[in-house]
């Protein structure tokens, strides 16, 4: 049976995550008391217990001044003892009724591994973002982080390529993350830099990317309008 998260199942959500992902509790939590108030979940329960996870976190395909409601597919994990069985295939398809039953443009995600993308393609997605190289560099300062201000730059950067909008909550705890994973942000002239042990900017290769399933006119539009092009960017991967 699928159906949405609730705060109760906070103890079962920690052992799926921890054992799937390898993160500790603390990480967990901050993701719970951070993100989980911003989006939804769904879960595959099994004989009472849920076998499997993952959440939707709210955003927007941006191009050109116009935006439409979409959602990104986050931390998707069966336990071992339930994997083979098609649970995650099925969170997906009910994930992309429950969007689109909503008025939203697409689902979208980033595949952990590149053996991902072939499995998702027979789900329906396509590739719909590129990619970014990391780049050293020595420029930047340290400063608090703005979440208002980085949607204003992102947008700024990547409205007239089309782009995934995160509102400026889900942005903040995105910055929460990243400091709690021992990352470091820095303020650029042309926006943050989410940086890790090596100072580094972004810029567009053109490989695949993230993937998209478009749910209605709007999103197969974004999808024709932007050459499969757009930016994605803080997709906590």
């Amino acid at each position: 049976m699928i159906r949405f998260i609730t705060s109760s199942d906070f103890s079962q959500i920690s052992h799926i995550w921890q054992t799937c992902f390898g993160d500790g509790e603390d990480y967990v939590r901050l993701f719970w008391d951070h993100c989980f108030p911003l989006c939804r979940g769904l879960a595959y329960e099994w004989d009472g217990r849920l076998a499997a996870m993952a959440f939707l976190l709210p955003g927007a395909l941006a191009l050109r001044g116009e935006s439409h409601p979409a959602a990104y597919v986050y931390a998707v994990a069966t336990l071992p003892e339930y994997r083979g069985r098609g649970i995650a295939a099925a969170l997906t398809r009910r994930a992309a009724d429950f969007v689109r039953e909503e008025g939203g443009a697409a689902l979208c995600l980033l595949p952990a591994s590149e053996s991902l993308y072939a499995y998702y393609a027979k789900l329906g997605f396509v590739t719909g973002f590129m990619k970014q190289n990391q780049t050293p560099e020595a420029k930047g300062n340290s400063q608090e982080f703005d979440p208002d201000l980085a949607a204003a730059y992102r947008k700024a950067c990547w409205d007239k390529l089309g782009y995934f909008a995160w509102s400026p909550p889900l942005l903040d705890y995105m910055a929460k993350e990243h400091l709690h994973r021992g990352g470091e942000i820095l303020l650029e002239e042309h926006g943050y830099d989410f940086v890790g042990r090596e100072r580094c900017v972004c810029a567009p290769t053109g490989k695949p990317g993230g993937m998209l399933l478009p749910l209605n006119e709007h999103g197969r539009q974004w999808l024709a309008r932007t050459d499969r092009r757009g930016y994605l960017g803080l997709t906590l991967d």
